[in-house]
């Protein structure tokens, strides 16, 4: 069925950024446009990260950058962690411009919106639980501990060897069963 013309939906911050995120979780999975996959996991980011910091929660993995950066390039810091993100967003000031930009920046927007978002909420949703294997077991395991996980097992490293739509297209049935799984419980 049609939706009329001018319908309206009522939508929260936090359902506004799940969308986002979720939207943008499927593009990266896909191969999908990396300034649209980039744009849309910081705005996801920027909703998730106000909600959190305004309901006292722990600050994100972005936030806590500051505490590591000597004061004076604090500012430049977060301006250039910024800049891809404002060029897409806005044309005030730079229209006849280009820039340049890495496309892991949007791994780490998204893998810190989806812990965020989960302490927030305490949901567990299944596009974002597989994103965060995804990175577990591929990028993030450079940086990040992750106890119990036994990254050398066959299984984990055959995982970490297919693409990124054959892990999505793989986990997400299994992710999305495990919870439903265990809201039944």
């Amino acid at each position: 069925m049609r939706m009329p013309l001018f319908t309206t939906v009522s939508v929260t911050k936090l359902d506004a950024a799940r969308r986002q995120l979720e939207t943008a979780i499927n593009l990266y999975f896909h191969e999908g446009d990396q300034v649209s996959i980039h744009t849309l996991a910081c705005a996801a980011h920027e909703i998730i990260e106000t909600v959190n910091r305004k309901s006292g929660g722990k600050p994100t993995l972005k936030e806590s950058w500051k505490d590591n950066i000597k004061p004076e390039y604090v500012k430049t810091f977060y301006n250039r962690l910024n800049s891809a993100r404002n060029f897409f967003k806005h044309a005030d000031r730079d229209t006849d411009k280009s820039i340049r930009f890495a496309p892991f920046a949007s791994d780490i927007i998204m893998l810190d919106a989806c812990w965020t978002y989960r302490r927030i909420t305490g949901e567990r949703l299944p596009v974002l639980d597989v994103f965060n294997m995804w990175a577990a077991i591929t990028w993030a395991r450079h940086f990040v501990t992750y106890p119990g996980l036994d990254l050398t097992s066959p299984e984990i490293v055959h995982w970490a060897s297919l693409t990124r739509q054959e892990f999505f297209d793989m986990t997400l049935p299994v992710a999305h069963a495990a919870i439903v799984g265990t809201k039944r419980a």
